[in-house]
């Protein structure tokens, strides 16, 4: 997908002057963050708050890609609407949440949607259909828009100075499909925002190839840095990435996670599940793990949620569940509709 596709696209694009542009997330075939770092300008979507869908997690994983790949602008589809916008939105309505994409990072708007209007005499004009926040010369409070439209304009400008400053690197799993939702407790609000704390994902391949150390920050190569980074629940790491691990340890960093028990791959199957093992007591200790080791320079701190053994499956008295689209009640024959 990353190769064949999107590396490929953007080789075409390159011979024609032009750049790559992708909303990596939505049925995704592999990861988002790894898919998205192949863009030149990351996107993501965020739609207007009562008229759509919750996409907020992809202005996070947007705004964490262009940071850990050192891409200053980050572009959003902005305010789409489904049906029952109906001309409502107009940009006093919209401020607050338009803000909000600010401090999340963004810095290019892109409005779903400005419609072309062929006519000079007809309000309110073409529609794109009944989706979209009517953005166009045809709205009734176009001619008193400037303000707004300069107050974004000067923000957008203004946000792709410098660098984002962040505390925690949340590292996302390897393999595929993957999205990266930020946890619960890094979030407040219905509309998310950070709690406190400024964060972002890693893919690992952005780990491995762009992330050291410095003054015991984990650095990337652009010059974005943070305090911790925080391991993935999964219990299954290939050698190569908690190597990198390794590394960024002994030279300073901090780290916060659970001990992997094997490899995700047969690549050089069942060496790599020892590797993974001689890493991991490097990391953690040979015995239980302690709750905090000093490793090198660095610190590995243990996430103790992560490190308990997996419960009991609640679907273990589930006889038997498969369902089609719609109702699984109905879809179920007779005598097999078990839930537990």
């Amino acid at each position: 997908m990353v190769e064949n596709h999107m590396l490929r696209f953007k080789e075409l694009g390159r011979k024609h002057g032009l750049e790559l542009s992708v909303e990596p997330y939505d049925l995704n075939p592999c990861s988002d963050l790894t898919l998205g770092g192949v863009a030149d300008v990351p996107m993501c979507e965020f739609w207007s708050r009562g008229f759509g869908f919750s996409t907020e997690f992809s202005c996070f994983e947007a705004t964490s890609i262009a940071h850990t790949m050192g891409r200053p602008i980050v572009g959003a589809e902005a305010f789409t609407a489904a049906p029952g916008e109906d001309w409502r939105q107009h940009p006093g309505s919209m401020k607050a949440q338009g803000d909000w994409a600010l401090c999340a990072g963004i810095n290019r708007f892109v409005f779903h949607r400005y419609q072309a209007q062929p006519w000079l005499d007809r309000f309110p004009g073409m529609t794109m259909g009944p989706y979209g926040v009517h953005w166009e010369r045809t709205q009734t409070w176009w001619g008193m828009a400037d303000a707004y439209h300069l107050y974004l304009s000067r923000c957008q400008h203004m946000l792709r100075r410098g660098l984002f400053v962040a505390d925690i690197l949340y590292l996302s799993p390897e393999g595929a499909p993957n999205v990266f939702r930020p946890p619960s407790s890094a979030l407040q609000s219905q509309l998310p925002d950070r709690r406190g704390y400024n964060f972002d994902g890693c893919a690992p391949e952005a780990l491995i190839g762009r992330a050291s150390v410095k003054d015991g920050r984990i650095v990337f190569s652009d010059g974005m840095s943070y305090r911790l980074l925080v391991l993935p629940r999964f219990d299954t790491m290939t050698p190569r990435l908690l190597e990198k691990i390794s590394s960024l340890v002994n030279d300073g960093a901090a780290v916060v996670g659970a001990p992997p028990r094997k490899s995700p791959s047969l690549v050089d199957y069942p060496n790599c599940d020892e590797e993974v093992r001689q890493l991991a007591a490097g990391l953690w200790g040979e015995k239980d793990p302690v709750p905090r080791r000093t490793v090198g320079r660095g610190v590995v701190l243990l996430d103790a949620a992560a490190s308990q053994p997996a419960g009991e499956n609640p679907l273990a008295e589930a006889l038997w569940i498969w369902f089609p689209e719609g109702n699984p009640i109905v879809a179920a024959p007779p005598e097999k509709r078990h839930f537990h």
